[in-house]
This record gives structure tokens, sequence and C-alpha cells, in this order.
């Protein structure tokens, strides 16, 4: 089964092409906005409270009976029409390794093995900058960058390398560099 896990970084608006075929999409958390997705990867209530989706994904959440999804009724009624899904159901079932929990985009690789994948093709997943695909500053993020343990790279690769254990192909799609942006090469020694 061949996944797109669409990220949230600003690349996914170039990287992505909503008219390739996939089996399933799994959008993190507001990339559901941009693109219509099966499911959404949303750890937190925040987010969920802040992003409306585009269509009505799977709701796949940290935990189900958080309070940000009763703040207003207005909220209550949008989380309703939404079937639900914690993140402990993949835990279960596949038991990946401890780091796939601490950002949506690892659960959402978890959930993409879960799910049968035998390919996950990544969009957006940038790893830099503050500013999300919907325009949405995150000022945190850039620690989260850079973080020595528990950042989004480290527990990216630890839950890439596991996935791939599993016999899932990833394959991360980033955007072509502009040559007028890319460093000068070294002159030619003598």
């Amino acid at each position: 089964m061949r996944v797109a896990l669409l990220s949230a970084g600003p690349s996914l608006v170039q990287t992505f092409d909503p008219d390739e075929r996939f089996d399933l999409r799994i959008g993190v958390n507001s990339a559901v906005s941009v693109f219509v997705c099966d499911w959404w990867s949303c750890g937190d209530g925040q987010t969920f409270h802040r992003v409306e989706a585009v269509g009505l994904p799977v709701l796949f959440v940290m935990q189900p009976d958080c309070s940000w999804y009763r703040q207003t009724s207005a909220i209550r009624d949008r989380f309703a029409r939404h079937r639900v899904v914690g993140w402990d159901k993949v835990r279960d079932s596949v038991t990946p390794p401890n780091e796939w929990s601490n950002w949506s985009v690892t659960a959402a690789l978890a959930l993409a093995v879960e799910q049968g994948a035998s390919r996950v093709d990544v969009y957006g997943h940038d790893c830099r900058g503050i500013v999300d695909v919907s325009g949405h500053t995150l000022a945190k993020r850039e620690d989260t960058w850079k973080r020595a343990s528990n950042s989004v790279p480290h527990c990216w690769r630890i839950t890439r390398d596991w996935a791939a254990s599993r016999g899932v192909e990833i394959i991360e799609h980033q955007p072509e560099i502009d040559p007028c942006e890319s460093p000068p090469s070294s002159p030619p020694r003598a």
C-alpha cells in the first residue's frame, strides 16, 4: 500500500501533487487545512482547536479525552463529527520505538506502518523554520529542530529506521534548490 504522509512544513505546497494517486493520505497538523486527507495526525487539542480540516479525516490523537476538544460547543460539535482513534491503538498494534509518540509526524509514520504501508512518500517535512504551511507561526518550533534529545529530527530518524526495518520504503520529497540560493562552489585548486 502506498501512503502519502503530508507534514505541515511550507515545502508541502511545492512538493506534493494532489492529483498523484495514493492508497491513503495522512495529514500532520495544519497540512489537513491545505489538502484532503484520510487521516489527521493531530497530537494535541490545541492544534485541533486552531486548524480546520478540508473534509472529514479520521482524527488520530494522543488523548481523545483532552479538554481542548470540549472548550466550546462549536469545537465539541466539530470533534464529534470525526471518527477518533487514540495513539495507543497504534502503540499496542505495532510496538513502535519510544520516540514515535513525541511528535505528530512520527506518530503519522507509525500509523502508516499500522495501516499496512509498503511505501510512504513524505512531503513537507522540512525540519526548519517557524511558520507552517498554513502561515501559522510556531515560535517555539526553532528549538524543537535543534534539541539534542527528543528533537524532531532525532525522533524522526529513529521512527523512520524502525519503519524501514519493517520493510517500509520511505521516500522524503524535498523542494529543488534554486541555483541562486545554493552556496557558491569553491574555486578549483591549482
